[in-house]
């Protein structure tokens, strides 16, 4: 796209939701309040615990341990680095958006390239167990029984991603990460421990420290997370308001029925 016209795409996009905001001040409120009460009582409790131990796990070197341990793996089906299973495990376990946040933090801490980042987003930043069960199959169908269905659907889906994502870019790549494999004949439970404690040696900061910036990154990243949220609430009920959403879904409507 022109970038005059992305420019003027851009300014005509705010200036309509800011005078949307103006006009429906009340139910603006109303919806930034609902995305706020979701925020602080379901996404910032729930995950806040999950951020704070995935900075601990990097800073300690587990993921290194990790990576050694799972490089068999991870490099052959998903064509990412051992160290990728941290995020596709710590995803499905808390859910939205913890696999795009550890994909994130390991291309920060070098152990992705840019393209092995954008493989390891593309399948581990999915539903958690407690969402699909609890939300989905007992909240919204009112059958616990179909969560063992949703969830199967949902990962397995996220693995044939993850598959077919393994050649995204494949000729493009200039540096691979390297393999965390040895030559030597050590046993593989040497070779992680030496990793692991290699990595925490490599951190000058003092444990009370670590945990400091553990807590503040996490927060750091909820706040924004919260804002999104909040935003997205207000856009949805707008467009609701100025009946936007409906036209949409009729136009939709044509191709499933």
């Amino acid at each position: 796209m022109n970038p005059l016209l992305k420019t003027i795409l851009y300014s005509t996009l705010t200036v309509c939701l800011t005078i949307m905001l103006i006009y429906f001040p009340d139910e603006a409120l109303s919806a930034s309040l609902r995305g706020l009460k979701m925020w602080a009582e379901v996404v910032f409790p729930s995950l806040l615990p999950f951020f704070i131990t995935a900075e601990l796990l990097l800073s300690f070197g587990v993921v290194k341990f990790l990576g050694v341990l799972f490089e068999p793996i991870m490099r052959p089906v998903f064509n990412v680095p051992g160290a990728g299973s941290f995020g596709l495990m710590m995803g499905m376990a808390s859910g939205y958006p913890t696999g795009a946040k550890i994909a994130a933090r390991l291309r920060e801490e070098k152990q992705l390239t840019k393209i092995e980042a954008e493989r390891l987003v593309s399948f581990t930043n999915n539903s958690s167990p407690l969402f699909i069960f609890g939300a989905i199959s007992v909240g919204l169908f009112h059958n616990p029984a179909l969560g063992v269905l949703l969830a199967s659907c949902h990962y397995l889906g996220n693995i044939v991603v993850g598959i077919i994502m393994r050649f995204y870019k494949f000729r493009e790549e200039s540096t691979i990460s390297e393999s965390l494999h040895t030559n030597t004949k050590e046993p593989i439970i040497i070779t992680e421990l030496r990793e692991m404690h290699e990595t925490r040696i490599r951190d000058p900061r003092p444990l009370g420290e670590i945990l400091g910036d553990a807590v503040f990154q996490s927060i750091k990243t909820l706040v924004v997370v919260g804002g999104f949220i909040i935003l997205s609430s207000v856009v949805v009920q707008l467009l609701h308001l100025v009946n936007i959403s409906g036209l949409v879904g009729h136009l939709f409507s044509a191709f499933f029925y």
